[in-house]
């Protein structure tokens, strides 16, 4: 039976959430997560992508977005007074730190609270501070967020509960991470693992520990390599998370998103993390290995001479430790001409012969004098599509998790069934072994037969027949 009981547990294990973490190690290739992106903060080259383009809710994840409009535009030494209209539209079974109305907070108080407990409370009087109303202060993150380059989103509050129209993307939530931590002001909010606030006007001191474990050293899920994190959770988005790491020199944004348990957003971050960290290493092209390029620059169809493309700096992208250096090219496609009045400045069009692509924000503004810079992307020939992983198994793991489950619990309940059978089969032979020696041994000095016994409750098949025939 003990055997039967660890076959099952064994094949239990297999088909559960719990079975594959140890085995897991840094190849992210089962991650849990929907959709999921690890981007170099750098130079947002992407070296793992799951559906990254796919439109979520983000739940409180939104409040990234949040922190970085309200550091951008207030002070933290403002002191706000909670409004009625903050407080209203709130659920009560959303996170809060129990603001109540007419009470005193300052923004850099606010702001720990929405990123650590993540207070829901505390993101819409910030709203309100910032853009005087909810509405306004949604519409900023908006135009914000598609300002950034994350144009796949649609921002409707401050603090991240469900709304059909409150939507984003896992590559959106890297940009929009990405471009937040260049403010230093974010990072204190962003990194931070406890806080306290001093007893306001109306309340006493709270203390408050980030929900985001991986920044918690008393945590197991912590991790001296990560800087910043924000977790969500609503049931409509499942559970989300936005992480910042570094090592060696390098930063790492990874966003996962739709976790089904919440223990999976903490394994899928830390896999991609050390995805990124232990596979990639840099590989760099010095500013004197690109030729220059001499381009004809015309105005309202005239000629006005020639620019000519170079490599501005020395260009450095993350390469998989399997690529074959001498393999990696550099490939563009020139046009004819450039157009001077063209309001756009001009990006040439690069081919992109591989798997790793990178985000266009190096390609930005370029000067119109008579030599013209621009970036140049290396990409490898040998990355192979390793990276994008979004196979059928990973879509079924949750209905294969409970067939299995399933499965293991009739097997269960028929083995348990089995061996009832069997132990009352092995107490009736029993009894019928102890009733034959009996048998023997009354036989053997003259004893009477048990049925013939006064006050016996023993009978064989025709025991009553017999005593009536006997009398």
């Amino acid at each position: 039976m003990k055997k039967t009981f660890a076959l099952l547990l064994a094949v239990v294990l297999v088909f559960s959430p719990f079975g594959a973490q140890d085995a897991r190690a840094v190849e992210p290739s089962h991650i849990r997560s929907r959709t999921a992106v690890l981007m170099d903060a750098d130079t947002g080259q992407i070296l793992y992508n799951k559906g990254m383009h796919q439109q979520v809710y983000p739940a409180s994840v939104t409040k990234i977005l949040t922190a970085l409009l309200v550091v951008e535009n207030a002070s933290p030494n403002e002191i706000m007074i909670v409004s009625a209209s903050a407080l209203a539209p709130l659920p009560s079974y959303g996170a809060h730190i129990a603001l109540v109305e007419g009470e005193e907070i300052s923004v850099e108080d606010a702001l720990f609270a929405l990123m650590l407990p993540s207070a829901n409370d505390a993101a819409n009087v910030l709203a309100e501070h910032i853009a005087g109303s909810q509405e306004a202060f949604a519409q900023m993150m908006t135009e914000r967020a598609h300002a950034i380059g994350a144009v796949n989103s649609n921002f409707t509050n401050a603090h991240g509960l469900h709304c059909d129209d409150h939507f984003s993307t896992a590559f959106d939530m890297a940009l929009i991470t990405a471009h937040a931590m260049l403010n230093e002001d974010f990072q204190r909010y962003f990194g931070a693992a406890r806080h306290t606030m001093e007893p306001s006007n109306m309340n006493t001191e709270r203390n408050w520990t980030n929900f985001q474990y991986m920044l918690v050293p008393e945590v197991g899920y912590f991790s001296p390599d990560v800087i910043g994190g924000k977790v969500g959770f609503t049931h409509p988005a499942r559970h989300t998370m936005s992480t910042v790491a570094r090592r060696d020199d390098r930063t790492l944004v990874a966003v996962v998103m739709y976790s089904n348990m919440r223990t999976d957003k903490f394994v899928d971050t830390r896999a991609l993390l050390d995805f990124g960290f232990d596979e990639f290493v840099p590989f760099t092209i010095g500013q004197g290995s690109v030729e220059g390029h001499e381009l004809p620059v015309m105005q309202e169809g005239d000629a006005m001479g020639s620019a000519v493309f170079n490599l501005q700096e020395d260009f450095t992208a993350l390469v998989h430790i399997s690529a074959d250096t001498s393999q990696l090219q550099i490939r563009h496609e020139r046009a004819e001409y450039h157009d001077y009045s063209s309001p756009a400045p001009y990006v040439i069009n690069f081919e992109m012969p591989t798997d790793l692509p990178f985000v266009p924000a190096l390609l930005g503004a370029v000067e119109i004098e008579p030599v013209v810079y621009i970036p140049v992307v290396v990409a490898s020939a040998n990355a192979s599509a390793r990276f994008e992983v979004s196979s059928w198994l990973q879509e079924a793991r949750m209905p294969l998790t409970v067939i299995g489950c399933v499965f293991a619990l009739l097997v269960l309940l028929v083995v348990r069934r089995r061996y009832k059978i069997k132990k009352r089969r092995r107490l009736q032979m029993e009894r019928l072994e102890r009733r034959r020696r009996q048998m023997e041994r009354n036989s053997r000095y003259n004893y009477p037969p048990p049925y013939m016994v006064r006050g016996s409750n023993y009978y064989s098949r025709n025991s009553v027949y017999d005593h009536r025939k006997a009398r």
